[in-house]
């Protein structure tokens, strides 16, 4: 028989280095018809032994090793007639009989968790004559020991165990078996055929570590009467493979904080169960959502840490991916808003950075401060929107740091009467009178006694009671103010409905909103206003309590006929959507009605709270 190595692997004398397998050519030689002698040589080709760090033939999981893994061929025990030095195996067998040579092949490991030792003959299970191509059969069917059998015409090969088993088994067998002889076939439960590279036997040895297992490994051979004499030759291949350990998958149980903002770096602690093999990390990755968690920190067993990297808004299922596999806990983590700091200009604020707790911030066209705060579920088609949580006080004109300063709107302030005289006259555009179809063509607004404008540093009224206590109203505008002097606001004798969106700058300001700031939309059921007040006033149209203790909606009242009407008793806010050619929609609520969809006329005044989306 004639023995090489495949790419991976090298073998010969000695102790080898680290690989998966071996390959063996050999040749079956009948010498002299006459005599019917057949003998079987194993010769060796050049030896091409493996490299230590070819880390490619040891199968681990990373970070788990299993230690490193060697193959080595020797003539111990029965096999005391191989030549390991020059790898040759003579078998002498004479027509009509049944003869068998061995080898002895010795696995060590250090590795902790074992090895596999495989066996298999020529890929078709046949040996082929060198010279005339004649084939050598592989051994026969399941049932086939009487086949085995050298009184046939043909020759069988196959390979043999102890106890007269033929054409393959598992291994286990050591050096301390004598031969008995092949002829008993005492054990019926055989291969089919000779294993071959596509199906291969092999046994696994789980012992931790393991040093010289021994193995002697059988080639049998049938020679029949009409054999042919030839050279016959083939490929045995033996491969051992240090056992991969798949550690068990990882659970996951919770993580800390639960939320972080969108900007990232939010340091979280992961706890779970099988994050490690004994001290060695077996992490390979953290997720949340889409998102990698940074400056991964393998605790323990069931504990880790990371950082989280910027994201997007909304919950977000946390992974983690280990060698064990893949474990998720579903919507884990929340990525907010980035936190806004206090006195930010709210021209900078939006739904994205949006805070979800009260927070002071400054319209930088005029000094004046709000609170702000994201209510998620509030905006059209069930997206988030920032509400100003007070009411509007901007009288136009001011500082244009973003662009966003409309022209100064008329004027009408009540004081022990008008400041003007001339405003109190019947038909003057500021004077507010349902009837008058004037009053709403151009941009009004009115100031009571009540308004309570907050400036600067100062924090707003957070009054949970609808402006009983603590009222603070802001300015009461027409809806012509409201939309920023659009034409389709202030005409008159159609419905019209004006520009919706948000405040873009210079040339694109819809409203008298801040910058990226717009008017809630009123329309029944889906407008924004209907949408606020399902969240955060249950949907209730019989009492507005969770307007007030929720965003500090006000009983603001209105002005008409020039008059300051229902201060105390009742709200009306402007929404940014038409009802009718003098209408528009508002919210309104008194203490036993919610109006979210209320039509008005166009041409009172009412108070404003902005939105961001």
């Amino acid at each position: 028989m004639r023995i090489t190595e495949n790419v991976n692997s090298g073998w010969g004398g000695g102790l080898l280095g680290l690989y998966s397998g071996k390959i063996k050519n050999f040749a079956i030689a009948t010498l002299g018809v006459a005599t019917f002698a057949l003998l079987v040589g194993l010769l060796a080709d050049s030896i091409r032994p493996t490299s230590a760090d070819d880390s490619g033939d040891v199968q681990v999981a990373a970070r788990v090793s299993s230690g490193s893994i060697s193959l080595t061929l020797d003539n111990s025990g029965p096999c005391s007639g191989f030549d390991y030095v020059n790898n040759i195996l003579t078998i002498d067998t004479m027509s009509g009989s049944i003869s068998s040579g061995c080898f002895t092949a010795l696995v060590s490991t250090t590795g902790d968790y074992g090895y596999t030792l495989s066996l298999a003959g020529p890929a078709s299970g046949n040996l082929i004559d060198s010279g005339s191509g004649a084939i050598y059969a592989k051994s026969g069917s399941l049932i086939a020991p009487a086949i085995f059998d050298p009184t046939t015409t043909g020759g069988e090969w196959g390979f043999a165990i102890p106890g007269g088993q033929i054409r393959g088994h598992t291994f286990g067998f050591d050096s301390s078996y004598s031969i008995l002889g092949f002829n008993n076939k005492v054990n019926t439960a055989l291969y089919a055929s000779v294993p071959t590279t596509a199906t291969p036997i092999s046994t696994t040895d789980v012992a931790n570590p393991i040093t010289d297992d021994i193995y002697n490994i059988y080639v049998a051979v049938a020679t029949g009467p009409a054999m042919a004499t030839g050279t016959y030759g083939g490929t045995i291949t033996i491969s051992a493979v240090a056992n991969m350990f798949i550690p068990p998958p990882p659970t996951l149980t919770a993580i800390a904080p639960t939320s972080g903002t969108v900007a990232g770096g939010t340091s979280v602690a992961i706890t779970g169960t099988n994050f490690m093999v004994d001290t060695n990390s077996i992490v390979d990755a953290v997720s949340i959502g889409a998102y990698a968690c940074q400056s991964i920190n393998v605790i323990s067993n069931t504990t880790l840490t990371c950082t989280t990297a910027a994201g997007s808004i909304g919950a977000q299922d946390v992974t983690v991916d280990t060698e064990g596999g893949t474990a998720t806990l579903t919507n884990g983590f929340t990525y907010t808003a980035a936190g806004i700091v206090a006195g930010a200009d709210i021209q900078t604020v939006n739904a994205a950075n949006c805070p979800t707790s009260r927070t002071r911030v400054i319209d930088a066209r005029d000094g004046n401060s709000y609170w702000v705060r994201r209510i998620n579920g509030t905006g059209t088609g069930g997206t988030d929107l920032c509400w100003m949580e007070t009411n509007l006080a901007y009288r136009g004109g001011g500082i244009n740091t973003h662009g966003d300063v409309t022209p100064a709107i008329t004027a009408g302030t009540l004081s022990a009467g008008f400041l003007n005289p001339a405003n109190t006259a019947s038909g003057q555009v500021c004077f507010g009178n349902n009837a008058s179809m004037n009053t709403h063509q151009q941009g009004c607004f009115w100031e009571s006694t009540a308004s309570n404008i907050t400036t600067g540093g100062s924090s707003p009224s957070t009054s949970t009671d609808g402006g009983v206590t603590n009222p603070q109203y802001g300015l009461l505008y027409n809806w012509c103010a409201a939309m920023n002097g659009q034409a389709a606001a202030c005409q008159t004798g159609a419905a019209t409905q004006p520009n919706q969106n948000v405040n873009g700058g210079a040339g694109a300001l819809h409203n008298i909103c801040p910058l990226g700031w717009r008017l809630p939309t009123g329309e029944p059921t889906t407008g924004e206003f209907t949408l606020l007040n399902n969240t955060i006033n249950g949907g209730l149209t019989n009492s507005p309590a969770g307007l007030f203790t929720a965003s500090s909606l006000m009983y603001s009242g209105l002005f008409s006929s020039a008059s300051f009407l229902n201060m105390g008793t009742n709200g009306y806010y402007w929404s940014s959507t038409v009802s009718a050619a003098t209408g528009a929609r508002n919210l309104s609520f008194v203490s036993s009605d919610v109006n979210p969809a209320n039509a008005g006329i166009k041409g009172i005044g009412l108070a404003v709270r902005c939105v961001s989306p």
